[in-house]
């Protein structure tokens, strides 16, 4: 993996092809989903080595971090000093935060949860200073499930939500300072999903809102507004709902509007310790707009001031005014390009892994497969900007603008194109296959190979569809003959009859 830096200048003529490479890691018989973390204000980032964390700060050489990382996740603080991350150990699993602001990182444990407890999902709140995450632990053979903050200063912890209903899922309102705003003092809730449905609790923890009675656990991936009046929602699971009818598919969830068309709010499904609680439970009057009722969306984002929601899927991308209610997505066209022959042809083989838009809100920067996307929302066109190794060896993910510059990971698997990961010392290396080199150095041989794997796949997809199809119309016409058969029969039975009589 290379995480480079390129020039994606609106101007060809300004532009240049020089690649900045910032860091390399090799992962050997394993995945990683991250390369790099970058800080809100894009002046450092944390990468992932062998022996734990990279810390970059503009051109300096990395340093290393010896730590144990848990899910190759790290969380970057409103300020952009600290940095917080989970580390399991054989006695259990502890949140950690690095301070970066000296000249060399410090390292310090804010919690230790002992085994069997386990922690999920940690977030920082937008003031900062504050982080929450999602803990389960056995008491007396019950498993509590409870959502937490702690105080990173104090090192004082609070419980916001607890109980033995599974919280699947919670998030404060990260977009506020995602771009690189800094702390927000204004106040804030989060939204959180369990079995008994959608709700969001201020931020002390004292007010509730039931948003609605739906199952939350189909919801894999949301996002507030930076007003924090909304809130855009992907559900992978249909749910019906009393007030809302069908949720499926990607749902904005305006907070200051009411449905006028929803019946009225079923009760909240509390547990007896709720019930008895000071906490104060509203009733929702969230009106929850379809904007997409598909499946298979990785991505959801608002763009920096919160002119556009977005939601991606390999497929395709699309985005709408979040205040255009009723109004559908825009779906952003995949570029044109010349092929061999000069023709023009449409890239339609390439999967979409990440977008992100610029601070004008007017460029949106794409990586599908191997290359480089870049939609204006002026022209309303996609174009082509960089294309990175073999379409079969190399895919890119994670891009994140720097002015006009964008930063990006460059995926690429060394047992396809033939190059040496390097290895620790007195180990030998082995030597690469030169055919294997020689094929994926080839782009021909390379735009070749991807065709014939599409057409391939094309096929298949088609041959088990008639298959299918085939295997229908042979079981109809069984069902159809069986029933002639007993038909006939009946005739005859009655002729039979008749016949006696």
């Amino acid at each position: 993996m290379r995480t480079v830096e390129v020039d994606c200048n609106e101007d060809s003529d300004k532009r240049t092809d020089k690649q900045d490479q910032l860091v390399e890691n090799f992962v050997n018989g394993g995945s990683i989903h991250h390369n790099f973390k970058m800080s809100h204000d894009n002046k450092k980032f944390i990468s992932f080595g062998h022996d734990g964390l990279l810390l970059v700060k503009g051109r300096e050489a990395p340093k290393t971090i010896n730590v144990i990382l848990y899910q190759y996740e790290v969380i970057w603080d409103p300020t952009n000093r600290y940095v917080a991350f989970m580390s399991p150990t054989p006695e259990g699993e502890n949140l950690m935060m690095i301070d970066t602001a000296g000249e060399e990182p410090s390292l310090k444990t804010l919690y230790t949860l002992k085994r069997p407890g386990s922690l999920r999902g940690i977030e920082w709140s937008p003031k900062g200073g504050e982080i929450y995450w999602i803990e389960q632990q056995s008491v007396k053979r019950v498993i509590i499930h409870s959502l937490k903050r702690i105080n990173i200063n104090s090192k004082n912890i609070k419980t916001l939500v607890e109980g033995t209903d599974i919280i699947d899922f919670f998030m404060p309102p990260v977009t506020w300072f995602q771009y690189g705003q800094g702390a927000q003092s204004r106040p804030y809730s989060i939204v959180y999903g369990t079995r008994r449905g959608l709700f969001t609790i201020s931020a002390d923890g004292s007010k509730r809102r039931y948003l609605t009675e739906a199952p939350a656990v189909g919801v894999t991936n949301l996002e507030w507004s930076l007003d924090g009046k909304k809130i855009i929602i992907y559900f992978h699971k249909s749910f019906k709902s009393m007030k809302h009818g069908l949720l499926k598919g990607v749902v904005l969830a305006h907070l200051d509007k009411k449905d006028p068309k929803a019946g009225s709010q079923p009760p909240a499904q509390l547990s007896p310790k709720e019930k008895k609680s000071k906490v104060k439970i509203s009733k929702a009057k969230a009106y929850l707009e379809t904007l997409y009722d598909g499946k298979k969306i990785h991505t959801l984002w608002f763009s920096p001031a919160g002119k556009w929601v977005m939601w991606i899927k390999e497929e395709g991308c699309w985005y709408r005014d979040p205040n255009d209610i009723g109004k559908a997505g825009i779906k952003i066209p995949n570029p044109v390009i010349e092929d061999e022959d000069g023709n023009l042809v449409e890239i339609t083989d390439k999967s979409i892994k990440g977008a992100i838009w610029n601070n004008d809100e007017n460029r949106l920067a794409i990586t599908a497969g191997n290359q480089v996307w870049i939609y204006s929302t002026v022209t309303k066109k996609t174009e082509l900007y960089y294309e990175f190794g073999g379409a079969l060896s190399h895919f890119l993910g994670e891009p994140r603008w720097r002015g006009d510059k964008l930063i990006l990971t460059i995926f690429e698997d060394t047992s396809q194109t033939g190059r040496e990961a390097p290895r620790p010392k007195g180990e030998n290396a082995e030597k690469p296959d030169k055919a294997i080199a020689e094929m994926y150095s080839d782009k021909r041989k390379f735009l070749k190979a991807e065709r014939n794997r599409i057409e391939e796949a094309r096929k298949a997809k088609e041959k088990a569809k008639s298959a299918k199809k085939n295997k229908e119309i042979e079981k109809a016409d069984a069902e159809r003959r069986k029933r002639e058969e007993r038909e006939r029969k009946k005739l005859e039975r009655k002729e039979k009859a008749k016949k006696k009589g």
